[in-house]
């Protein structure tokens, strides 16, 4: 039996380690977020474990709901205001451009001695064994509680520690010793922690490794390493990174932040993490167009969610070869001069089981006249028909 479970765990390894370099091998710029960028909502389920008899943990009252609510609310302020990083190549993106849902309905509260109990946090391997257990026995079969977020654990007995269960997944995570915090009116360390652990479910990894301190291979050349990163715990010259140990947690640099949103756009088919964002990109909105500049070249090799119009200003070019996907009742506009080509891997779609309306030229007819290259079969869900042209 032990055997068994040992070589789950080695394969479970495995197949985040091949994850991990697939991921390290793709070009993210495309996905570094800006002002513009439509924010990601994630959601998050929190399962509070409670010894049998009812206590030792959160209680499913208001006051407790309050002390919950305090720990998303301080992640979203993160995000949302990220500092200046301390450590490596400084550039600050302010916004993240996601958020974290968790309202009351999200929270679950068990009476569990087993699933309060997690010293065993300080051995990852028999925390990942009781974490699949917990998991088998209050989510993967019990149809009431949702499979479209990250589901978190929240025990006690060795605080301010937590795993992921890998890198790019929803499945789980388990952070231990938020209650005892809460009891302190510390709501920020709790914060921070599950920030960073979310971080790995968001497929970020530790920027720098420790014991022994070495030096860490993200897939970020721009994340602060061993030996400036010398893991001192807090100051100036300590890093103040989410995916590193010190006490602030709040910075993220332009390659975590577009890993992150490439990771949401599903473009890792071997994760599940992009299941975890709500799914406002099926409505409409007309604020959120996604916009090609004048003159500009645009290629797009992955997937990407448009929450508005494409809009192609004048002679700018959009080399796709992924799949775009277009909310119900937009457009994609092509402005005189300006050319969209959907490459071999290209697709333009609706997944919401939508219609989406099709293309406007604006400008000059003629030689002039925005142009789209492709075939009428990488196009779907569109209610007008789409005039190509050859080259």
């Amino acid at each position: 039996m032990h055997f068994k479970k040992n070589i789950f765990i080695y394969l479970c390894i495995l197949f985040s380690f091949i994850q991990i370099i697939f991921a390290q091998n793709a070009n993210y710029d495309e996905y570094i977020p800006s002002t513009n960028t439509p924010i990601k909502n994630i959601k998050l389920y929190i399962h509070v474990f409670n010894k049998d008899d009812g206590t030792g943990n959160f209680q499913n009252n208001e006051t407790d709901h309050e002390k919950i609510k305090r720990v998303i609310i301080h992640m979203n302020d993160v995000v949302s205001n990220l500092t200046k990083p301390n450590l490596g190549i400084v550039n600050l993106i302010k916004d993240a451009r996601i958020r974290f849902l968790c309202d009351k309905g999200m929270i679950f509260f068990h009476n569990d001695s087993y699933g309060h109990d997690f010293t065993v946090a300080k051995n990852p391997s028999l925390a990942r064994v009781k974490s699949d257990s917990l998991y088998r026995k209050y989510i993967q079969f019990d149809n009431s509680v949702p499979k479209d977020g990250i589901h978190i654990y929240w025990g006690e007995g060795q605080k301010h520690m937590g795993q992921a269960y890998g890198i790019g997944s929803k499945k789980w995570l388990y952070q231990a010793g938020a209650y005892q915090s809460a009891k302190e009116n510390n709501h920020w360390d709790p914060a921070a922690l599950l920030l960073h652990e979310i971080g790995h479910c968001l497929g970020l990894l530790h920027t720098t490794e420790y014991n022994p301190p070495r030096p860490g291979n993200d897939g970020c050349d721009d994340t602060p390493t061993w030996p400036e990163n010398t893991a001192c715990w807090n100051g100036d010259s300590c890093t103040n990174n989410v995916m590193d140990y010190n006490a602030c947690r709040c910075a993220l640099t332009p390659c975590q932040l577009s890993k992150i949103h490439w990771y949401l756009n599903g473009n890792n088919k071997g994760c599940d993490i992009h299941l975890s964002v709500k799914k406002d990109w099926c409505e409409f909105d007309s604020t959120k167009n996604y916009l090609v500049s004048e003159g500009d070249l645009k290629r797009l090799e992955w997937n990407l969610k448009i929450y508005g119009n494409l809009i192609l200003e004048k002679n700018s070019t959009f080399e796709v070869n992924g799949s775009i996907n277009m909310p119900k009742g937009s457009k994609i506009i092509l402005n005189q001069g300006s050319k969209l080509v959907l490459k071999k891997n290209a697709k333009i779609i609706n997944e919401c089981g939508d219609q989406w309306s099709g293309i406007e030229y604006i400008g000059k007819n003629g030689k002039n006249k925005g142009k789209i290259v492709g075939e009428q079969k990488q196009i779907s869900n569109c209610i007008n028909k789409i005039e190509f042209c050859l080259e």
